[in-house]
């Protein structure tokens, strides 16, 4: 092949070896060398129970909204069940006091009141007659006496009669069915906390994650708050670099920074914190130089498709600017 030909060809490929490799480029200014991390999600229920579904493996890419694992719910059915129970006893307990007594019970009452109401119109026709008798001397006084004291007494019938059909329709009295009420509400709040803990058995991904590690197998107890399942989300992943006194003061949170390693296409993210205090000895920092004695952490972020191609504890360097 003819030299001058390959020459493009070998600039070209000379090109991509260098972006393949990383690095900063000559308009970059100096690259800082730093490291991956991450911060796990621990997924842990609050409620315990035996472990009955781990349908994630270690290792793999999970999308949100995916079942974690799920304990037992026997109990919590049981629970909810019971609560379910109680509110409908009470509901029916208030309802009953509302309504006020039986529509039969009432029917007695108006019948009775409608007997008493005849008999006390049967005695005033008979109290006339013998105010009239005894105008005359027909009747003795006592017998007049007589149906004076029938007539007031069924005039008293009458009337409690009334007050019982009142009190008859109006139902429950106000503090009965206050208190009714009461163990209604509580019943209800029995029931959602119940059906809230039924929930608690079964755990979900809030958004797409890596599983790291999953701590027990089906079968094995699981204490109240302890971690199942540990996650990485992509946007729990940052790189970490600490930076010289030197060039501190002209770094600015948001600003954009390219973070390069070996054999990974260069990625672009922003800086996300700046520590307000200096590390003398930081506790892990890759440096093919020497080490700063007076050094910032600073803490890059990216977008979440982009952190996904990082891996904790990788080494990285991050040169300020945008490629």
């Amino acid at each position: 092949m003819n030299i001058f030909r390959a020459a493009p060809l070998l600039l070209v490929g000379l090109a991509i070896l260098g972006v393949m490799l990383g690095g900063c480029g000559p308009e970059q200014k100096r690259a800082f060398e730093g490291y991956v991390t991450g911060e796990y999600v621990l997924v842990a229920s609050p409620v315990a129970g035996r472990l009955l579904r781990l349908p994630v493996e270690r290792g793999t890419q999970i999308p949100a909204g995916a079942e974690l694992f799920a304990l037992d719910p026997q109990p919590e059915q049981d629970g909810l069940a019971e609560a379910s129970f109680q509110l409908t006893v009470a509901r029916a307990t208030l309802a009953d006091l509302e309504k006020g007594q039986r529509p039969t019970e009432i029917a007695m009452i108006e019948h009775e009141q409608k007997a008493a109401l005849a008999a006390q119109t049967y005695t005033d026709i008979q109290l006339k007659r013998s105010k009239d008798l005894y105008r005359t001397k027909v009747v003795a006084e006592e017998n007049l006496n007589l149906y004076q004291s029938a007539d007031l007494a069924l005039m008293e019938i009458a009337a409690a009669l009334d007050a019982s059909l009142q009190t008859a329709r109006l139902g429950g009295r106000e503090d009965q069915i206050a208190a009714a009420q009461a163990r209604v509400d509580t019943a209800q709040v029995q029931v959602k906390q119940a059906r809230w803990t039924l929930d608690q058995k079964i755990q979900h991904a809030r958004d797409g994650a890596l599983v790291v590690d999953t701590l027990f197998r089906p079968g094995e107890w699981i204490p109240a708050g302890q971690a199942v399942v540990s996650l990485l989300p992509p946007d729990r992943i940052r790189v970490r670099c600490f930076v010289p006194e030197a060039a501190l003061a002209s770094l600015k949170t948001g600003e954009p920074v390219t973070v390069t390693a070996d054999g990974m296409v260069p990625l672009g993210g922003h800086v996300s914190f700046i520590s307000p205090t200096a590390e003398y000895a930081p506790p892990v920092i890759f440096s093919r130089e020497s080490r700063e004695k007076l050094v910032f952490l600073v803490e890059i972020s990216f977008a979440p498709d982009k952190a996904a191609a990082l891996h904790p504890g990788q080494p990285v360097q991050v040169c300020r600017g945008s490629r």
